[in-house]
Formats: C-alpha cells, structure tokens, sequence
C-alpha cells in the first residue's frame, strides 16, 4: 500500500514535471518571438521643429499676414483697410 502511495505520488510528479517543462518551454519561445518583433523607434528628440513650435510659426506667420493684409489683400477690405466684421457701425 506505501509502495503504491510512493508510485502514485511519483506518476503525478513525472506528469506535473513534464507539464511545467512543457508550460515553461512554450513560455520562453513565445517570449523569444515577441521580443524579436520589437522595433525601436528613432529619438524623438532629434527632430528640428516640434509640432508645437510648427504650431507657434504658423499663427506667427498668420498675424504677419494680418498686418500686412490691407495691402495685399485689398479684395476683402473696405477703403480704410477695415474688414466687414472689424467695422464698427455707429448707428448702434
């Protein structure tokens, strides 16, 4: 009866043994092939201009333009250099 104890306790060791090799053997090459896959990205640091100094440009150049719009864009502007929604109306 011990005997058989023993046997029964060491067929489920052998079984649980071969299970975590087999479980940790998987692990490792799954792990393998997901770190394969990684890419790293270049700095980011190395660009030039940022988004946010591309966004600062853009509204510097947009109020430049707006200064000197009366003279480059008469089409839009009454005879005072004024646009529609800029004019003031004086009968309110």
């Amino acid at each position: 009866m011990i005997s058989e104890r023993r046997s029964a306790n060491a067929d489920v060791r052998c079984t649980l043994q071969a299970w975590m090799t087999a479980f940790l053997v998987a692990l490792i090459i799954s792990w393998s092939a997901a770190t394969a896959q990684i890419v790293v990205s270049p700095d980011q640091s190395t660009d030039t201009e940022t988004i946010r100094t591309q966004i600062k440009a853009q509204r510097a150049k947009e109020d430049a333009d707006e200064k000197n719009g009366p003279h480059e864009r008469p089409w839009d502007r009454d005879v005072n250099g004024k646009r529609p929604w800029e004019r003031v109306d004086k009968s309110h």
